[in-house]
């Protein structure tokens, strides 16, 4: 057993928290864990604002019209599945991606079970990359949503949103999207879009157990509630009320988790997107081309053409650069997020980076990676079936390595140094 501990599994959680969560948490709780809207007193009201301030901060960061439009929730998919479940109706058509996290699929194959809701695939390529014309070719007379992940769980593959919020805004379907992957390391303007749903957990850098949704004023009035209960407003009613935040927040919210998400974006703030995105592409990059010269093991949804490339382009000034952040480049194109010239088509992404072992058991390797070397990663498939059907990948899945925030060069460059002890000893 390996005493050194080395974290790269940043889809799935954010490790470390950044600094200002751990304390804005004990605070509350030890100081006075007071209740909001439920209590008439100095104390419970300097919650409120403090809860406030985090709704302020979130509508900051996605450039939300009104603060009133941000919505806490327990996670992403519970937000997801609010909206959808709210609005979707019998015979109502849906389109989505073949890239999806079954935070999406999951809801959809319910409503097409139990309410008749219809719904199409858009298939990416097998480099995850969707063309917007194919979900413009699925778009049908009663076809009332686009909803599509931001960027994949799977290969970090980043989706053409602004393209598709064009289509959608021409004919008239409402745009929900996916920020699992993207919130706190995209920057996203919600002004096309009408619902974004994100985990405080991840990119944001918040504890689990809390997330959310930005949603349109006009969005939210053709939205059901699918919890009712006490908001502490309009309490002679019993009734919901239908102003936004209350309409989709009944209930005792997770107040210690809203509070430590205040302080996460607050750091993103300072720090800025920008800059974290540099920081994880960076290392990404330096993944990619180390791990293109280890035979035995398979990059996913990675051109093979970046085998070429000399590791002299290791020293990227302008990585992670936003100038480079189109959906994707033909011919002789720049990867969003380096300087690697490339051939071929290249899809901006995330730092988020899948293998394969030909032959090999992909999760035998992750446990040599966690016993030897002490080293974090998933396995499997990720929650994305869908996806690793489109990425060939389907039932074995992959061995993912997501770099977040708080990685280093040096944790790479061991990461690198035991896949390739691993790859030799399996000879």
């Amino acid at each position: 057993m390996n005493s050194r501990k080395v974290y790269f599994d940043n889809s799935s959680t954010s490790v470390p928290k950044t600094p200002g969560v751990l304390e804005a948490v004990i605070n509350y709780l030890s100081t006075g864990a007071y209740n909001v809207g439920r209590g008439g007193y100095v104390d419970s009201y300097d919650i409120a604002l403090q809860i406030l301030k985090a709704r302020e901060n979130i509508a900051t960061l996605f450039n939300a019209a009104d603060p009133r439009e941000v919505i806490f929730t327990p996670s992403l998919t519970h937000s997801l599945n609010m909206i959808l479940q709210g609005f979707l109706k019998e015979d109502d058509h849906v389109i989505t991606t073949s890239m999806e996290h079954n935070s999406v699929m999951r809801p959809l194959y319910a409503l097409a079970a139990t309410r008749g809701v219809r719904f199409d695939v858009a298939t990416c390529d097998d480099n995850g990359v969707l063309d917007p014309s194919d979900v413009a070719a699925l778009i049908d007379h009663n076809t009332r949503a686009v909803v599509m992940t931001h960027a994949s769980n799977v290969c970090g593959t980043v989706m053409p949103v602004a393209q598709i919020a064009e289509l959608c805004k021409q004919r008239g379907i409402r745009l929900i999207v996916d920020a699992a992957q993207t919130a706190g390391v995209l920057p996203i303007d919600v002004s096309d879009i009408d619902a974004l749903a994100f985990p405080g957990h991840k990119a944001l850098l918040g504890p689990t157990g809390i997330g959310g949704f930005v949603i349109k004023s006009d969005f939210a009035d053709l939205i059901s509630a699918s919890i009712w209960g006490g908001t502490g407003s309009q309490s002679q009613d019993f009734a919901q009320p239908d102003f936004l935040p209350d309409k989709f927040e009944s209930g005792t919210q997770n107040i210690a988790g809203i509070l430590g998400l205040g302080a996460a974006v607050e750091y993103v703030q300072s720090r800025g997107i920008e800059d974290i995105y540099r920081h994880e592409m960076k290392l990404y990059k330096q993944f990619i081309v180390g791990a293109a010269g280890i035979e035995g093991m398979r990059l996913i949804a990675v051109s093979d053409k970046r085998s070429e490339v000399p590791n002299d382009t290791l020293n990227c000034e302008h990585a992670g650069s936003f100038d480079c952040a189109q959906e994707y480049g033909g011919g002789n194109t720049r990867l969003p997020g380096n300087n690697m010239q490339l051939s071929g088509r290249i899809p901006q992404k995330v730092a988020v980076a899948s293998v394969d072992f030909p032959g090999w058991d992909n999760a035998k390797v992750a446990a040599v990676l966690d016993k030897q070397y002490g080293i974090m990663a998933r396995c499997g498939l990720h929650c994305a079936p869908a996806a690793h059907k489109t990425l060939g990948t389907y039932p074995a899945g992959t061995l993912r390595f997501s770099f977040g925030h708080a990685n280093t060069v040096e944790e790479v460059d061991y990461l690198l140094h035991a896949l390739q002890e691993i790859v030799q000893q399996k000879r």
